[in-house]
């Protein structure tokens, strides 16, 4: 998303924070440059992919979305088979763990950017934008957020039934079609993080054994709704 909207001068910068991050939890050094730079490569092609097919306009209106899709899809690889690559060449990662490292590695940056991309993507493409919500949409927004918010709590510390979490899709579908693009996108993001920090402290319905396998099914989840706030925009009125 920064280099996107602010361009590729700040690759070095991801090298630098993915090689400290990494560095923090003894990633050996050959890895650990390894993913640094499958960090940053992602990073490039993943804004080349969206400034590209947004300059080509071949999807006319859903040119976005699809652009979006696809950097999320196909520059996670870079960074998935490099970092999982690496560590398997030095042994740190089992011949038979291999796929299933692989995916959690790469269905997480996938996810990541879904829910994190759109938000830039929408300033980037509004360059000169300013973000002025009216009183009677900014009192909606906390509404909105306070209903999801607490639908969010109910179904993950109060265990009701987890078909209810879903109805937040709608809720990001709405958001978007009566508030404009960059509402349902801010919520995701915060919903996002809501729910996967509840899920990690071992709260919610996805109880399979494991906080990985956990935050693996959570995902599904967030897809969707990262989804609905993608593709959720104001009806065009004369």
């Amino acid at each position: 998303g920064a280099v996107l909207y602010f361009g590729p001068w700040l690759l070095p910068a991801i090298f630098l924070g993915a090689f400290l991050v990494n560095y923090t939890v003894n990633t050996p050094f050959l890895p650990l440059l390894s993913i640094s730079t499958g960090n940053m490569l992602e990073a490039y092609f993943g804004q080349y992919i969206i400034c590209h097919m947004l300059r080509e306009q071949a999807f006319k209106n859903y040119t976005e979305i699809f652009a979006i899709s696809a950097a999320a899809i196909l520059s996670s690889f870079i960074s998935a088979t490099l970092g999982v690559g690496s560590l398997y060449f030095l042994g740190e990662i089992k011949t038979g763990h291999f796929f299933y490292s692989w995916y959690t590695w790469w269905s997480g940056d996938t996810a990541g950017i879904f829910i994190i991309l759109p938000l830039f993507s929408e300033f980037y493409l509004n360059r000169l934008i300013q973000v002025r919500l009216p009183p009677v949409k900014t009192l909606l927004t906390i509404a909105s957020l306070i209903v999801m918010v607490l639908l969010t709590y109910l179904v993950f510390v109060e265990k009701w039934n987890q078909a209810f979490i879903w109805i937040l899709s709608p809720l990001m579908i709405l958001a978007g079609l009566k508030l404009g693009r960059i509402v349902p996108r801010a919520l995701v993001i915060i919903i996002s993080m809501l729910i996967i920090a509840l899920t990690a402290f071992g709260h919610g319905p996805f109880e399979y054994g494991s906080v990985n396998q956990d935050l693996i099914y959570l995902q599904c989840l967030i897809y969707s709704f990262a989804f609905s706030g993608l593709f959720a925009k104001p009806f065009k009125t004369d």
